[in-house]
């Protein structure tokens, strides 16, 4: 099998973090890793794995003009990670025409898997011979790319970019996808697809135990405001208890005012962007932690948010509201806010502030069993596997 993402090796993640200057996605990257892990402990079968850095254009928003080529390795899996000139559109016809060459290589029967709807991957395999099997993994619509952008010829490209990706989206034999609603848009038709949601990774065998004091909530990736921060922000000013305390990391569009709430409430901790690891251990660390993303929006039923998962192994509560792309066997394991309002956070927080520390720990402790035993990757991607030799038997 051979796989296609957007990703960085893991050994590299605080190199690219220095040469970015509006950060990475950890969610994203640890996705992909999820999925190439899972696999590989699924199937005797060699796996390829062919990457592009998921890092924005030099000199705005990354440091290095040229990016080279590498070969990589983790255990048996082989990467081949394709260089480019880091400027726009120059880049992805680069990476397309690398990823391409590199196809061609391997085998014609080779099963490919691609992650996200990423233009230069699809354009590399549009071409291909029909002996080429192609499956893929999206987790966002492409219409909801880059929302936060408000300048006219920004929505302009959007557009065509929507377009030139589904053009070529329809090169793809299979779908995976985080809902059932994302079929829909995304035009799949007639072709199989697989909801698989998200999953978790590898964590402790003993979840953490919550600490009395302080009351800490804890929110980790993007700052952006579509995320409903400005909602937990003001919830944080109604909550008068001292004891009570939000902390916050991540990179986005929200972070110098984060700064100034920071500054101006005690209780306020910001850690600035993090490594995956040190998020992860920050998440060991809180009493709570919350997804304060509201369900406004057509794109939040096409979402499966993938911190839930992350969240809810780490074996602490977690507050969120209920969003229209979480299906209902979650629900039993999370602790809703009624209205997507500031006050009904602060109520929230208020009702968990009364429970024990034991009581905490055992609402956690559910949460993360469910996730641990039904959504772990091995599970997901056994279930990812059997849906692809199934196609390939019924072809």
């Amino acid at each position: 099998m051979i796989i296609l993402g957007p990703l960085f090796p893991e050994k590299r993640e605080q190199e690219i973090i220095s040469a970015s200057k509006r950060g990475v996605s950890n969610a994203a990257n640890n996705f992909q890793w999820n999925l190439i892990k899972g696999i590989h402990t699924n199937t005797d079968e060699p796996l390829i794995v062919i990457n592009a850095l998921p890092v924005g254009t030099w000199p705005k928003n990354f440091k290095i003009f040229h990016l080279k080529d590498k070969d990589w390795s983790c255990g048996s899996i082989v990467g081949h990670e394709v260089g480019c000139w880091n400027i726009p559109l120059v880049k992805q016809f680069i990476r397309m025409r690398k990823v391409r060459a590199w196809l061609k290589k391997y085998p014609r029967e080779s099963e490919l898997l691609i992650f996200t709807a990423y233009l230069p991957f699809l354009w590399a395999v549009n071409k291909l011979k029909p002996e080429y099997k192609v499956t893929a993994v999206i987790t966002d619509i492409p219409e909801f790319y880059d929302m936060h952008q408000v300048s006219v010829f920004r929505k302009l490209l959007r557009r065509i970019h929507c377009k030139i990706v589904y053009h070529f989206m329809a090169r793809v034999d299979r779908f995976i996808l985080l809902t059932e609603q994302m079929a829909v848009p995304l035009h799949v038709g007639n072709r199989p697809y697989l909801v698989m949601e998200g999953m978790c990774g590898d964590v402790a065998d003993e979840p953490p135990v919550s600490k009395p004091q302080p009351f800490s909530m804890l929110y980790t990736g993007r700052l952006n405001r579509r995320y409903g921060l400005e909602l937990l922000l003001q919830a944080m000013k109604e909550l008068q208890d001292p004891n009570i305390e939000l902390w916050l990391c991540g990179s986005g569009e929200m972070e110098e005012e984060i700064r100034t709430y920071a500054a101006q409430d005690s209780r306020i901790r910001f850690f600035g962007f993090l490594p995956h690891e040190e998020a992860v251990q920050l998440q060991k660390q809180a009493t709570v932690l919350v997804n304060p993303r509201t369900n406004q929006g057509e794109y939040t039923k096409y979402s499966f948010p993938s911190k839930t998962m992350e969240y809810m192994a780490s074996g602490h509560p977690v507050m969120m509201f209920r969003l229209d792309g979480i299906p209902g066997e979650y629900d039993p394991f999370l602790t809703y806010i009624p209205e997507e309002s500031a006050a009904s956070i602060r109520d929230t927080v208020e009702s968990l502030r009364k429970l024990s520390p034991s009581e905490l720990n055992a609402m956690g402790a559910r949460g993360r069993e469910f996730v641990l035993k039904n959504k772990n990757r091995n599970v997901q991607m056994r279930r990812v596997l059997d849906f692809i030799h199934k196609e390939q038997r019924d072809a």
